[in-house]
């Protein structure tokens, strides 16, 4: 079954969307579905916007740290 939803977006990101799907060789509606299930993990490989999370994730525990007071 395939699920059908609409949503609307700025003209600018729209734009931005069709160039990319354009550059990929597929259609807007397959890069969006593409972006979206590897958003949400559906892929046994989720791809990078895991890796992205993991490192903020890190990058932020490095900052919490830098802003903790060095003990002596």
């Amino acid at each position: 079954m395939n699920a059908r939803f609409t949503h609307t977006v700025s003209d600018d990101l729209n734009e931005r969307i069709e160039a990319i799907a354009e550059q990929k060789g597929m259609t807007k509606t397959a890069f969006i579905n593409m972006v979206m299930a590897d958003y949400v993990g559906a892929y046994e490989d989720p791809g990078f916007f895991n890796e992205i999370r993991k490192r903020i994730e890190k990058i932020e525990k490095e900052i919490e740290a830098l802003k903790q007071p060095k003990r002596k």
